[in-house]
């Protein structure tokens, strides 16, 4: 599941602060259900190096776990991966399609 409304600093990890209101209401909702365990997938388009975009998007995710670190979720319950440009949702020959390529996705690992 794509989680909407967390973005990035254009080529950074660095959270953007409208990013913290979707960080928010995961860690709210992994609060409420204490068996949920996510991995959080960083994903770019394919502008730059194959090596530039995957750590990247490994970085991103990471930016995401330390966010809900310090919004008090367990680090044993958040995994993190980054598949650089190698999983596009739609083409990246326009703005508008590297735009939705860079993204962030929330995987339920367990839990209900």
């Amino acid at each position: 599941m794509q989680l909407k409304g967390v973005s990035f600093e254009p080529g950074s990890s660095r959270l953007t602060k409208g990013s913290q209101r979707a960080i928010g209401r995961v860690a709210a909702l992994m609060k409420k259900k204490t068996s949920l365990t996510v991995e959080i997938s960083g994903h770019t388009d394919n502008q730059g190096s194959k090596a530039a975009n995957q750590e990247l998007s490994e970085n991103r995710a990471k930016a995401v776990k330390e966010a809900l670190i310090n919004l008090g979720i367990s680090f044993r319950r958040i995994s993190t991966n980054g598949y650089g440009d190698t999983q596009p949702i739609t083409g990246n020959d326009t703005a508008e399609g590297r735009e939705q390529n860079r993204r962030i996705e929330l995987k339920l690992i367990r839990g209900n």
